[in-house]
């Protein structure tokens, strides 16, 4: 028996019922409510993780402490504390807790383990009884390698320490019980190698029972390629790459565009067949796919010309799993008076002053894709936001040099399309936020609702009441933010509000960590923000209207 089950299954985890009253607290502002439930106080050094659940049973928290025990806390639909209890984990130095995910109806924990002595990787689900807010049963060895080791990403998890967490992606479907669970073998290679990847891939039922494993070869010889996404028509698997341009360095030298390719794996079949889509002259960038899963896979993404600084404009294109074509290509160009929006007179004049010397198209620069969402009228909103980061060194009179690291979060871009894929409106929503050494509470959060965009962010308080004319001021930390909603409705109008200043505030709602539970109804917690660990943390339910 593994370390995982033998640590589950002796030790009965504690269960503490509660039936306090508290008080709510809470924030409107137009087309929001924010609406705090009660206060729990978390064992010692647990962090926040997740939540699942539903509006008529309520809502399970899941808290983590590494490599001792999992917190699970049942909530009221009103967020009041109804019970908790603790879970024991093992013992294991490379035991991770992965993610919360829900497939169906049902609510799992994802982990994952390594057996040093055979060099097998695994991965488990545990299912969460939402109705209790327990953990019911031992967790389900769902994957485990043969003397191969999963490529992750390496993540801080104390002072000095880090951990390779996201070996495993699950990834399901809304026209599909099946779900896939993929990743990625790491390749022992000598140095100045080309670095080879295999994925392997395994299908599975809404039951856990594997479908079938297929091991395949869709990796490229380069440090940019990755996978954007996969769908799946039947038990056919499609599989979305790229090959992003760097910027005229490295083996994509002077290329001004990304390469798109397209696998096609058959059922029945362990061959990716490569579909490397031709669009080396239409100089398009940052690809990304439709992941709703139900009718046509957009595509979508930025292009630049010959003369153009920055993206000209966006595009869109469907996919054709018959013919395994990019088809419909649309381009939309940036207005001069977008680019222009919400940036500084002087920048303005610098802007003017370029194109006239040297004839220059100034676009958006440093624009990256981050979400396609569906609409209610059945178009799709593209969201992009400006992002880059860079790097400042300090050399003290002992020779120690420090590194400091700059990470840019700027201007939101939406795009709104109608049913049949045309542009009906673009606009910019203001936001200029440098964070240092860290990216907590960085970026934004989209969520869509009665064909009305909601974006959360942090903002910098002095940026209330922007108008177009204005740069707005740099955002840093929470001293000087407020949690901020801007709603972009139907006919590109929208407004901005902020909900609350994170100033000496002990309940403050990282974006990134708000999740959709029902349409129109959010969730996430607040807790006054630490590197590692809490004390407090206030669940926090987020009504849309």
């Amino acid at each position: 028996m593994n370390h995982f089950k033998a640590a589950i299954l002796a030790v009965t985890s504690v269960f503490v019922l509660h039936m306090s009253g508290f008080a709510q607290e809470s924030y409107s502002a137009p087309g929001v409510t924010v609406q705090f439930g009660e206060t729990i106080k978390l064992p010692s050094k647990h962090s926040k993780f997740g939540f699942t659940g539903d509006l008529e049973n309520g809502f399970t928290q899941v808290t983590y402490r590494a490599k001792k025990e999992v917190g699970l806390f049942k909530l009221t639909p009103s967020l009041g504390l109804e019970s908790s209890s603790l879970s024991p984990v093992s013992k294991s130095k490379y035991y991770l807790l992965e993610d919360v995910i829900t497939l169906g109806k049902k609510s799992y924990l994802l982990s994952t383990d390594y057996d040093k002595k055979l060099n097998s990787e695994k991965l488990y689900f545990q299912e969460i009884n939402t109705k209790l807010g327990q953990i019911d049963e031992a967790p389900q060895l769902m994957l485990s390698t043969e003397n191969t080791k999963v490529e992750g990403i390496a993540m801080m998890t104390g002072f000095y320490k880090f951990a390779t967490y996201g070996k495993f992606s699950v990834q399901s479907f809304e026209d599909n019980p099946n779900f896939l669970v993929y990743y990625s073998k790491k390749q022992d290679r000598k140095r100045g190698e080309p670095v080879q990847r295999r994925y392997s891939y395994a299908l599975y039922n809404q039951d856990l029972q594997m479908i079938w494993e297929k091991d395949v070869n869709i990796g490229k010889p380069d440090q940019n390629f990755s996978i954007i996404g996969q769908r799946l028509f039947g038990n056919d698997i499609y599989i979305f790459a790229r090959n992003k341009s760097d910027g005229g360095s490295g083996k994509q030298k002077n290329k001004p565009y990304d390469e798109f390719i397209v696998f096609h794996i058959a059922d029945g079949s362990d061959e990716a067949v490569e579909y490397k889509q031709d669009i080396n002259d239409s100089r398009l960038s940052e690809f990304i796919i439709s992941l709703d899963n139900v009718g046509d896979i957009m595509i979508a993404g930025y292009y630049t010309t010959d003369k153009s600084v920055g993206y000209k404009g966006y595009f869109t294109a469907l996919f054709d799993p018959e013919t395994k074509e990019m088809t419909d290509l649309k381009r939309y160009d940036f207005s001069p008076e977008l680019v222009r929006a919400f940036e500084s007179a002087r920048d303005k004049r610098k802007m003017d002053r370029k194109e006239e010397k040297r004839g220059e198209e100034r676009g958006m620069t440093n624009l990256e894709t981050r979400q396609i969402i569906k609409r209610s009228n059945g178009g799709r909103y593209l969201v992009g936001e400006q992002y880059y980061m860079y790097v400042t060194t300090t050399t003290d009179s002992k020779g120690n040099v420090r590194y400091t690291y700059h990470y840019m979060y700027q201007d939101i871009i939406v795009s709104a399309l109608d049913a049949s894929g045309e542009e009906e409106w673009t606009v910019k929503v203001p936001k200029n936020q440098h964070l240092v050494n860290t990216t907590y509470g960085a970026s934004v959060s989209a969520f869509e609702y009665n064909d009305n965009l909601y974006l959360f962010y942090m903002d910098h308080i002095k940026n209330k009441g922007l108008d177009e004319n204005s740069a707005p001021v740099q955002y840093r930390s929470f001293k000087d933010g407020a949690l901020v909603m801007t709603r972009i409705r139907p006919d590109g109008k929208f407004e901005t509000n902020f909900l609350f200043d994170t100033r000496g505030e002990d309940k403050i709602i990282v974006p990134l960590t708000i999740t959709q539970m029902a349409p129109g109804k959010l969730i996430s917690s607040g807790a006054k923000a630490r590197l590692f660990g809490y004390k407090n943390n206030t669940p926090a339910l987020i009504t849309l209207d």
